[in-house]
């Protein structure tokens, strides 16, 4: 990929209980000159559960989670990365080695930014194309107690990878939400945050052909949940093969 610097992730669970990840990781960047001023990309993957590397082995869990770190411009020679699975969660501190990539445009203002995607190592799941995408816009880190307000974008448009090679997708047809359907939302690794209502379809409109439609929607955090890493999914209850599930990377805080 052209103008960026990469590395290559694993992660293991060295503990004797199970634990998981979220689907990305808090990551710093310190140079010879100092701490490099980059700010992360949310993910839109699932969280991953690893297995105890002392303790029984379970086909729900995975061995190990991998990912790569990816800057979205060229970095100077970075002498440390600290990566952390969330705010207050420990840090572990290491010298990367030479950087991944090409390129020639530096790291400054808005395209100081970067991404660190895990996912899980030890399978490879085929995923359905469906003829609607699905956006989630939520804050980046909340705390427990807190009442998340966020935004789910639907657009009448097939997600990019559908189409086959060669083979040209359809022109949507307008978009109609009869019947109207129930969603379900959710905070991947967190106990009692599943619910499902019905969409207010009162309101809506029918979408056209490679338009979109936003609504705004609530999720409570249950009180007393532990900080760290989870996934705000959401998702219509129907087909995949029409609904793409809607994901978003984000952080339980410390509360206070």
């Amino acid at each position: 990929m052209r103008d960026t610097s990469s590395w290559q992730l694993s992660i293991r669970d060295t503990g004797t209980a199970p634990c998981f990840v979220g689907s990305t990781v808090d990551v710093s960047f310190t140079s010879a000159h100092g701490k490099l001023d980059l700010s992360p990309l949310p993910t839109r993957s699932d969280i991953i559960y690893l297995s105890p590397a002392r303790g029984p082995v379970s086909p729900e869990f995975a061995q190990q989670a991998q990912g790569e770190i990816d800057s979205f411009c060229v970095l100077p020679m970075v002498t440390e990365i600290a990566i952390s699975p969330g705010p207050g969660l420990g840090t572990v501190r290491l010298n990367p080695g030479p950087a991944g990539g090409w390129g020639a445009k530096p790291c400054t203002g808005k395209d100081a930014r970067y991404l660190a995607e895990l996912y899980s190592a030890d399978c490879c799941t085929i995923g359905y194309a469906a003829s609607t995408q699905t956006t989630v816009d939520a804050p980046a880190t909340v705390r427990p107690g807190e009442r998340i307000r966020f935004l789910v974008t639907l657009t009448n448009k097939p997600v990019p990878h559908s189409a086959l090679a060669g083979t040209v997708n359809p022109t949507p047809t307008p978009l109609a939400f009869i019947p109207c359907p129930t969603y379900h939302e959710e905070l991947e690794g967190i106990g009692g945050s599943f619910h499902a209502y019905q969409l207010n379809c009162t309101v809506a409109s029918p979408i056209a052909a490679n338009a979109s439609e936003t609504f705004e929607m609530f999720i409570d955090v249950p009180a007393g949940v532990h900080p760290g890493p989870s996934v705000l999914l959401w998702s219509i209850e129907g087909s995949p093969t029409v609904w793409q599930t809607g994901r978003t990377s984000l952080e339980i805080s410390a509360s206070g």
